[in-house]
């Protein structure tokens, strides 16, 4: 988290109170000192604004006292010193900076309809400096009664991106002159990480005086370090402002933002895929398991980006959308054998989507046909050049036809088994139908009957074909391994 306290572009501590006091802490989920537990979102922040002579060495404790609503004291909330330092990596513990503290949403929820008292004292590093207190803030933990106040903006910003390369010295929020503004107000604006990545490490707090020429000019810009958009690239965050005098506080609106550079999105890749005469192709037996969509590299994706792969195939059974990434790698998305049947012999738009933007350009991937056909057989059929059929070797129920299994086989396909001769027109044997599911291990099966032969010559030709059609019969795919029989008697 980094805190800062800024004033004409320098970090300058709160003067101290007329009655000597320093300035109460603040709750950064509070308003109107009032504190709403149910919108508590896990855990609360407690902030203390730079303080006079504030110097490595100085130990802060800050005091937490929680009564319930019926006037017994809540459970003891001990939160823990901080010893100020400015090589200590939180920035929460620098002089010079806003102190925060973390307290679990279950602290305000234990003293629910009663109060939250808060102060702080001071033990200075140098020996000629007595010990110092801060006002006491008492803070109801029941639903304010006044709306907040309006959200902040934030200065050159149209819509709610921001790219950092437009802000290379950092963001200006701009707050609007509350309603009773007085010189020499607190205020502090939080800019929080939220959704996926967020952590204190992601945070920062600012403090700004508010001095008369504020007021004046009818406006107030807050610095926020250009650090901090880039430490949350890619994420989005908050921003909310809070300013507070001892004897009053309020808060705005969330101003809920993304941080981004404009989106990089590189054309995807498909594994296995090969370039034949500057036409991506997909043998398809090499994804008989599945397709992998793979997602460059250089992609631009943030923590909180939803990613989509898009398979944009034939009709709703050719056509996938991956929003699962691959266990072993989340540039990876899996597309379901059963998405690449009904593109056989088709182009395939392939793309991924970054929270809704598309990549550009897609791949145009051709999806090869299989070049691997099953075979018929024929009970009773004799090894031959031709191979022959007895009719008398037929039984009463007809001979026994297989048509072997393919690839990537399923019931979403129709299959169809017909007989041709230069004697008779074609006739199913099998008119098309969708694939059994016991057909998707065992193969397609039919029977020949003496009927199907009516009218074919003995010693005259006949051809047993099969075709299947991946796609809903849109197209058809003749097998190239017919059956031709020479019929005997």
């Amino acid at each position: 988290m980094t805190t800062s306290h800024i004033k004409d572009g320098k970090k300058t501590p709160a003067k101290p109170r007329q009655d000597g006091l320093l300035p109460a802490p603040q709750i950064k989920e509070s308003h109107d000192q009032h504190l709403d537990a149910d919108k508590i979102d896990g855990s609360m922040t407690l902030a203390v604004v730079p303080y006079p002579g504030m110097a490595n060495g100085d130990v802060v404790r800050l005091f937490w006292v929680g009564t319930r609503g019926d006037g017994n004291s809540g459970p003891a909330v001990n939160l823990p010193p901080k010893t100020l330092s400015d090589s200590d990596t939180d920035p929460s513990n620098n002089p010079g900076s806003v102190l925060t503290w973390t307290v679990l949403k279950s602290s305000a929820v234990a003293v629910r309809d009663g109060s939250i008292a808060l102060h702080y004292q001071v033990k200075y590093a140098s020996p000629s400096q007595p010990d110092d207190e801060s006002v006491e803030r008492t803070i109801l933990v029941t639903p304010p009664s006044t709306p907040e106040l309006p959200a902040a903006t934030v200065m050159d910003l149209t819509g709610s991106v921001i790219n950092p390369i437009q802000f290379p010295e950092g963001i200006r929020v701009v707050v609007a002159p509350y309603p009773g503004i007085r010189a020499g107000d607190d205020l502090l604006v939080y800019g929080t990480r939220t959704g996926l990545g967020s952590g204190p490490n992601k945070n920062t707090v600012q403090y700004l005086r508010i001095d008369q020429a504020m007021i004046d000019s009818g406006r107030i810009e807050v610095p926020m370090p250009l650090q901090w958009l880039l430490d949350n690239q890619g994420g989005a965050v908050s921003l909310r402002y809070q300013y507070a005098r001892d004897d009053g506080a309020g808060s705005g609106e969330i101003l809920e933002l993304t941080i981004r550079e404009p989106l990089v999105l590189p054309t995807p890749t498909v594994d296995n895929s090969v370039v034949s005469e500057g036409r991506d192709e997909l043998n398809p037996i090499t994804a008989i398991s599945g397709a992998f969509i793979s997602i460059p590299p250089s992609a631009t994706i943030g923590d909180d980006d939803s990613v989509i792969a898009h398979w944009k195939g034939f009709g709703a059974e050719g056509s996938y959308d991956a929003v699962d990434p691959a266990q072993t790698n989340p540039l990876k998305f899996k597309v379901p054998s059963t998405a690449l049947p009904p593109n056989f012999g088709k182009t395939v738009e392939v793309t991924y989507s970054v929270s809704g933007q598309e990549a550009q350009p897609p791949l145009q991937l051709f999806v090869r046909e299989l070049t691997s056909h099953p075979a018929i057989t024929c009970e009773g059929a004799q090894v031959g050049s031709p191979a022959t059929l007895r009719l008398s070797a037929i039984p009463p129920g007809g001979a026994l036809l297989s048509l072997g299994l393919w690839s990537f086989i399923s019931t979403a396909q129709s299959v169809r088994l017909w007989l041709t001769s230069s004697a008779v027109p074609e006739r199913d044997i099998i008119a098309v139908r969708q694939v059994l599911p016991a057909e998707t291990t065992a193969g397609v099966t039919a029977r020949l009957t003496t009927t199907h032969l009516a009218g074919i010559p003995v010693n005259s030709l006949f051809t047993l074909r099969a075709s299947v059609s991946f796609d809903g019969g849109h197209s058809t795919v003749v097998f190239k391994n017919p059956l031709q029989l020479k019929l005997l008697d």
